[in-house]
């Protein structure tokens, strides 16, 4: 057949596809053998995340291997947010909230400074991903959730059980008290440990709110007094009204919505208290 001249043959033209650039931030807290041995494998896990995903291609990692101390430096930090600041990477892989920083404030802040960049941040415990319209407050709860599970896991734990397997005839050393610890504790020290009893109270009845400055603040509570002894006084007194404060809330329908939004939020702390979902939501309200 002759060939049509009037035919232009015109090559298919293929499209570009957008390669993202992806960044993994690992960090751990000390040069220990088990904790490289840990560095090494989340890297390897998000490694692997990055090549299943289409378009993802590995730029760089940033390791942090430094002390858990508050104020210490981060230069890998620092270093991964410069190159997105350059527009040098586009998502950041983490594997967790609780890698992310020493506490809830360093977190926050941390995904602050990441997001006012432009990124994206994936958390791959959470399965979430993280950019300037994901609601601030709800990545403050989960914070605040991973930090108080970290500081108060083993030290607590321990000496809650000490208390309760503690001997004796009175019910008060079976099942001690506020009252009962916070006057221990300042007749052993000579310190007014109100949040430290607090919390031993919340090991043990996990129905017991927590003594924190924000809650604190946030009920408008003070404590106050001129000698310690009177201090010691007022402090017991204002956790008594913490507690009934707490149990007055959760009857209203205010406090049956916080529940509800928190269980839709964080459906896996569920198995929490009524009690302790409040004090996060309380915990997480900078006044």
């Amino acid at each position: 057949m002759r060939e049509n001249a009037k035919v232009k043959l015109i090559p298919a033209h293929k499209k570009e596809t957008h390669l993202i650039d992806a960044g993994i931030y690992v960090r751990v807290s000390t040069a220990r053998a088990e904790q490289l041995r840990s560095l090494s494998s989340q890297v390897s896990a998000m490694t692997r995340y990055i090549y299943s995903r289409e378009n993802w291609i590995l730029k760089d990692i940033y390791l942090e291997v430094g002390s858990a101390k508050t104020g210490s430096s981060r230069r890998e930090f620092t270093r991964l947010l410069d190159d997105c600041n350059s527009q040098q990477i586009e998502v950041v892989v983490v594997k967790s909230l609780s890698r992310f920083g020493r506490d809830n404030v360093e977190v926050i802040e941390s995904i602050r400074a990441l997001v006012s960049a432009g990124v994206t941040i994936y958390f791959m415990e959470e399965d979430i991903d993280v950019d300037a319209s994901y609601p601030e407050w709800e990545l403050s709860l989960r914070s605040a959730v991973n930090q108080s599970e970290n500081e108060h896991r083993s030290e607590n734990i321990k000496m809650g059980l000490r208390f309760r397997a503690e001997s004796g005839e009175s019910g008060l050393y079976r099942k001690p008290s506020f009252e009962y610890i916070i006057r221990t504790m300042y007749k052993e020290t000579g310190n007014i440990e109100a949040s430290f009893s607090s919390k031993m109270i919340a090991t043990i009845d996990a129905n017991m709110p927590i003594w924190d400055r924000y809650v604190m603040q946030n009920l408008c509570l003070e404590l106050k007094g001129k000698t310690k002894e009177d201090q010691l006084d007022c402090a017991v007194g204002l956790y008594d009204q913490m507690v009934a404060w707490y149990g007055d809330f959760l009857k209203t329908e205010n406090g049956r919505d916080c529940i509800a939004e928190f269980d839709k939020t964080l459906p896996g702390y569920t198995w929490m208290s009524d009690v302790k979902k409040i004090d996060f939501y309380l915990w997480s309200i900078r006044v």
